[in-house]
């Protein structure tokens, strides 16, 4: 019984620790939940006014799923986030058309990358404009050329040329108010029951053991 019982508290506490995978777009989360609640690593950082090689800008995200976000640089928190395999994330599109993954439309082409909420349409012009009073999108210029405005959208991108939107914030060109970030996470490492699944579980298991212990016959 007691075996049991140990086993139960083992499991919620690992549990209590395990990776996270945030379904949808996510908005006000705190980098702190991120990296210590779901266990997250940030991989990149850089402000809106800078271009950076898609390279470079996944260079040390080497998990199977990405978190992409962005808030304001001298917040603790992210104003809009959205998670999906990195596979999906970096997935070619074509001009205003968008693919679906764990809860959030998501695009990536020489004109421009990011995401929007599910079941959400785009429209690049260069970075997406639809929908500009709703808090769950997220568009970064991109180009084929660093330093340049040179744009396909029928090839995959090579820079990130800058920062565009926020959520409803828009027209982020220049300045170093705003951030971009990047998180990976490796899903082999995630334990499959989620803390209140865990929870749940030692609470029905708990009740069994009640159960039992009145069945037994007492000596």
């Amino acid at each position: 019984m007691r075996r049991i019982f140990a086993c139960l508290i083992f499991l919620c506490s690992t549990s209590a620790v395990a990776g996270f995978i945030p379904f949808g777009v996510q908005n006000d989360v705190a980098q702190s939940t991120i990296t210590d609640d779901w266990q997250w690593r940030l991989c990149h950082s850089s402000n809106y006014q800078s271009s950076v090689s898609i390279a470079d800008l996944f260079n040390e995200c080497n998990g199977d799923y990405v978190m992409l976000g962005a808030g304001l640089s001298s917040a603790t928190s992210l104003s809009v986030a959205a998670a999906a395999l990195y596979s999906d994330v970096t997935q070619y599109t074509s001009w205003n058309e968008t693919h679906l993954a764990n809860g959030a439309q998501w695009y990536f082409n020489a004109y421009s990358m990011g995401f929007a909420g599910e079941g959400d349409t785009i429209y690049q012009q260069t970075a997406d404009v639809e929908g500009l009073d709703e808090t769950d999108r997220m568009s970064w210029h991109t180009r084929l050329v660093e330093d340049s405005w040179a744009q396909d959208a029928t090839q995959s991108p090579l820079y990130v040329y800058n920062g565009w939107r926020v959520g409803d914030e828009s027209w982020i060109y220049e300045g170093t108010d705003w951030n971009r970030y990047i998180y990976t996470y490796s899903s082999s490492s995630a334990i499959a029951v989620s803390e209140p699944a865990s929870f749940g579980l030692f609470l029905v298991a708990l009740g069994f053991i009640v159960v039992r212990r009145k069945q037994l016959p007492s000596y």
